[in-house]
């Protein structure tokens, strides 16, 4: 966790993203990212992350994962497993899936 810690006390965490035009832009997701925590299960690493998503200021999961292994510098090994547990809007309280 500490390392998570120090992943959000970044400045900013830039990702490169490809534009309509092919264009790799820099582009900073931290405002996004509304919380992230992880623990360990039997050798596999769970991180829960709830993230903005919608037409502007999207954040996909596979960027912050990706960011944090990089500015973290842990050795991850293997691939990631995504799971969508819920969705909600900013005036929405959290919805699950499995509640609906």
């Amino acid at each position: 966790n500490a390392a998570i810690k120090a992943f959000l006390e970044m400045p900013e965490i830039l990702v490169e993203r490809k534009n309509k035009s092919g264009e790799v832009k820099k582009h900073d997701i931290k405002p996004g990212i509304f919380s992230v925590s992880g623990r360990l299960n039997n050798g596999t690493i769970i991180i829960e992350a709830e993230l903005k998503t919608g037409s502007s200021g999207n954040v996909r999961l596979e960027e912050v994962l990706a960011a944090f292994k990089k500015i973290s510098r842990l050795p991850v090994r293997g691939e990631f497993i995504l799971y969508r547990t819920g969705i909600y809007t900013a005036g929405e309280k959290k919805r699950n899936f499995c509640d609906e």
